[in-house]
């Protein structure tokens, strides 16, 4: 018995299943790079306190300084993206 048959309604293409927009996968990725730099320069500090060692805690401070610069970033693609529409 056929999707459409059931009652139901139409079945998606497979296309318009996995089509994702390059805003829409734009933004995940840096989400994804934020978490891993605001976590990877919290254990490095976390770290630092346990060895003392200057190049962790310089290492700590890079990756959550760019952490909070992708957040800019991010904040800054979202509005370019609404003002020029794209969705």
């Amino acid at each position: 018995m056929l999707y459409a048959e059931s009652g139901g309604y139409p079945k998606p293409s497979v296309k318009e299943v996995m089509s994702v927009s390059l805003r829409t996968f734009h933004l995940i990725f840096i989400l994804i790079v934020i978490v891993t730099a605001e976590l990877f320069g919290a254990r490095e500090i976390w770290y630092y306190q346990h060895t003392r060692d200057v190049a962790t805690l310089w290492m700590g401070i890079l990756a959550l300084v760019g952490g909070l610069g992708l957040s800019l970033y991010a904040l800054y693609f979202v509005r370019k993206m609404d003002s020029a529409g794209v969705t």
